[in-house]
């Protein structure tokens, strides 16, 4: 998908949001692609857990107790390999 943060309403509202917020500063959205879909990961420092957050272009959250375990594995693997991954927004490089 070309330019998200633009183009998915529920997303560049997610951005403003985020900007507005204290939490802007520590907030990384990133997207992967798997079968064909694009996913969003919304990662905050203070949490532990990349891929918690994890939504569809639609604005749904994955609910990964749904997924295959070769899913997750998969969503997991792209999200720790930066060649995988766009960085749609991050907040430490924000001005």
């Amino acid at each position: 998908m070309k330019d998200p943060a633009n183009n998915l309403p529920w997303l560049r509202q997610r951005i403003s949001d985020i900007k507005q917020g204290k939490e802007a500063a520590i907030t990384t959205i990133t997207m992967i692609t798997l079968n064909n879909q694009d996913y969003f990961n919304i990662y905050m420092s203070y949490m532990s857990c990349i891929g918690c957050l994890i939504y569809r272009c639609d604005g749904t959250q994955v609910d990964q107790s749904k997924l295959t375990n070769a899913e997750r594995m998969e969503i997991m693997r792209k999200l720790g390999t930066p060649a995988e991954r766009i960085i749609i927004y991050d907040g430490s490089k924000a001005g």
